[in-house]
């Protein structure tokens, strides 16, 4: 797909195609996640545009992510590799069958998932809601968390009992 990465290409060449390569990137990950921190966060923060850099400059934000990301290795890579591969395989159900609203938010700027790729799942859902953050980033639940939480409560307290 012309909008991935290269590291993502290879990603879900390696998925579809040779499952051990896959897990073996997962794997190391981990381990630059669980005893690299500090690459391991420089690496990521390369990899995303200022936006989401900005939301890790926040120290307290930055620790979670560290914590967050060292317990999705603590178990090994096995959950990670199943969800992962769940991103290149073809879905087992059928998105123009989702007829429900289905919020798809979207940071224009992006860089870990870019729009294209979001965009072209939302276009074959007909109850599909885009809501496009102007100067977002992949971690826009983190900066626009009150936004998207605000719509939650709306959608529930119209929800039928």
């Amino acid at each position: 797909m012309k909008y991935q990465s290269s590291v993502d290409a290879l990603g879900g060449r390696l998925a579809l195609h040779f499952q051990p390569g896959f897990r073996l990137m997962y794997e190391l990950l981990g381990l630059s996640a669980t005893h690299f921190e500090a690459n391991y966060l420089q690496a990521l923060k390369k990899s995303m545009g200022v936006s989401d850099q900005e939301v890790l400059a926040d120290e307290q934000v930055c620790q979670s992510f560290l914590e967050a990301s060292r317990e999705c290795f603590r178990q090994g890579v096995e959950g990670l590799v199943a969800d992962a591969t769940m991103l290149y395989e073809a879905w087992p159900f059928d998105m123009t069958k989702v007829t429900r609203p289905v919020y798809f938010w979207q940071g224009t700027d992006d860089e870990l998932v870019p729009e294209p790729i979001n965009r072209m799942v939302a276009d074959k859902t007909p109850g599909a809601i885009w809501r496009s953050i102007s100067g977002g980033g992949h971690f826009i639940a983190i900066s626009h968390a009150n936004e998207i939480l605000a719509q939650v409560a709306s959608d529930l307290a119209k929800a039928p009992t």
